[in-house]
């Protein structure tokens, strides 16, 4: 079984900033026994009847989704292809936060799940929801992407300092691994870039689809090593062809009329990002930690753990 790759990682528009008295997610050490699996908890969110199928129950003891998935309230949907799965938000956030060790992120809605990685997570789709507003596509055909990808590397060198002095490594953008392709027709978007993370030993990958709708831009983002850039490429476009949003979200249900927000910049800020840079609402995303079978399988069980409070008791907010 292939384990998580060291240092991996993307950019994250976030709504908030993350906090230096963040605490980075302990490692859990392998000699520790794993405990007795709980009771399974209830789903963090409900899925709509017919909307989706429980796929199994890998070893790690989480809720793996097959089939039409619905994302966030009833927001968007995707049609996994044959052997993908999906975890619903709050099983999401545990592989990201807890497994992948990131700063804890409300705005994860979803994980699509490649198939043969239930018990890896080598690598997989993060999905989240950017609700900026409409996004006008005008400028799809005039973008310099040369000029863009220089933006984003000046970008880049500015935030380094900060993520330093936050105790994560810096990034050095290397360059296009695929260049952004919009189509016109279905308002899709994505591209691929090479990063290089530090202290790592290879080359990263990170690979951006945006879904462009009515009230904002739905995101799946994956990262992986650069090796795997035709396997991530060729799979990402898998589900990003059976992404959509719902009746009433769509980008063909925008109505000015209707007082729907339009969002300050076009496909190039989506790219660069450039309108959260400037307000320091960049966020990583990364992938650090090593953990195999019988480890990852004890976090599970902690994390299965916490998800039910005792009889009587009150969950602390964050």
């Amino acid at each position: 079984m292939r384990v998580p790759t060291l240092a991996c990682l993307l950019l994250v528009m976030a709504s908030q900033t993350w906090s230096a008295d963040e605490a980075k997610p302990p490692v859990p050490a392998p000699s520790e026994p794993a405990a007795t699996a709980p009771p399974a908890p209830a789903p963090a969110a409900a899925t709509p009847p017919g909307s989706a199928t429980e796929a199994g129950k890998p070893k790690t003891g989480l809720h793996y989704l097959g089939g039409k998935v619905t994302i966030g309230d009833n927001l968007a949907t995707i049609e996994l292809p044959e052997g993908y799965h999906y975890l619903q938000s709050q099983e999401a956030r545990f592989v990201v936060e807890k497994v992948w060790g990131n700063p804890p992120d409300q705005g994860v809605l979803g994980l699509v799940v490649p198939p043969k990685q239930e018990d890896a997570f080598d690598w997989a789709i993060v999905v989240t929801f950017d609700p900026t507003g409409y996004v006008k596509d005008d400028d799809a055909k005039s973008n310099d992407y040369t000029k863009i990808l220089g933006d984003m590397q000046e970008s880049l060198k500015q935030e380094n300092p900060e993520r330093k002095k936050q105790g994560y490594p810096t990034i050095e953008l290397l360059g296009w691994a695929e260049a952004p392709q919009y189509d016109s027709q279905t308002h899709k978007l994505f591209w691929a870039r090479r990063m290089q993370f530090e202290g790592a030993k290879g080359i990263t990958l990170n690979y951006d689809i945006r879904v462009l709708g009515r009230k904002g831009v739905l995101i799946l983002r994956a990262v992986a090593d650069d090796a795997q850039l035709k396997m991530v490429a060729e799979n990402s476009k898998s589900v990003l062809a059976k992404t959509a949003f719902t009746s009433g979200n769509r980008y063909e249900d925008f109505s000015s009329s209707s007082g729907d927000k339009v969002a300050e910049y076009g496909i190039a800020g989506l790219i660069t990002g450039a309108v959260l840079l400037k307000t320091g609402l960049l966020k990583l995303l990364i992938k650090p930690l090593i953990i195999g079978g019988a480890v990852l399988l004890t976090v599970v069980r902690k994390f299965l753990n916490r998800s039910k409070p005792a009889a009587g008791t009150d969950v602390a907010k964050r």
